[in-house]
């Protein structure tokens, strides 16, 4: 049991990961499950969550808000890289998932290392919660693309201008080398061409 007097369960699990706890995971019916894929609920000893509540209290630097069962699941496979994450997020069937910067900040909390972002004017997760599971699933599409998808449109714009400007060089290059290299054939040509005359 725990000995904290939190409701919200990303302090629960933050809670539950400092002291080695893992939360049940629970179906329809309060059979507990093994697999996320297959639970409804997340519970933390008498406290019980639906999976796919928006946890309110921790936006990620995408501004938007994630399930409990995806920081959760970010949660149990910390110990993975991030390609790892996401190969396991996939076989999860998570359409959402934390990015890079957001796994980091948000493992940065579980583990104690930092507190949220936005914990002083943290919202109670759960009933009062305004978002829901749809919301966000919107959002998430309706949004523009998100820093990381900007970085790297940036990194690949700049390879190209660099790619460009080097087929441009070496199109040039090319032209005066032939341009050399022709003109300097046709003289021994023509000068061979004399000598048989």
């Amino acid at each position: 049991m725990t000995d904290t007097k939190e409701t919200d369960p990303l302090q629960l699990l933050k809670h539950y990961t400092a002291n080695n706890l893992t939360p049940q995971l629970l179906d329809q019916s309060y059979n507990v499950v093994t697999r996320l894929q297959d639970a409804t609920y997340i519970q933390f000893d008498s406290f019980r969550f639906d999976k796919n509540m928006i946890a309110t209290s921790f936006q990620g630097l995408s501004q938007q808000y994630f399930p409990l069962s995806v920081l959760y699941h970010a949660t149990t496979t910390r110990e993975l890289d991030f390609t790892k994450y996401n190969e396991d997020a996939t076989e999860e069937k998570f359409t959402i998932r934390l990015n890079y910067t957001e796994r980091k900040q948000w493992l940065s909390f579980v583990s104690g290392s930092s507190p949220l972002a936005n914990d002083s004017d943290r919202n109670l997760f759960g009933k009062t919660s305004a978002y829901s599971f749809s919301d966000i699933e919107k959002r998430r599409h309706d949004n523009s693309v998100d820093k990381d998808h900007q970085n790297a449109a940036e990194i690949k714009r700049q390879k190209k201008a660099r790619f460009d400007k080097d087929k441009i060089w070496m199109e040039t290059h090319m032209k005066k080398h032939l341009a050399v290299s022709n003109s300097s054939w046709e003289e021994s040509l023509e000068s061979k061409d004399k000598e048989e005359v």
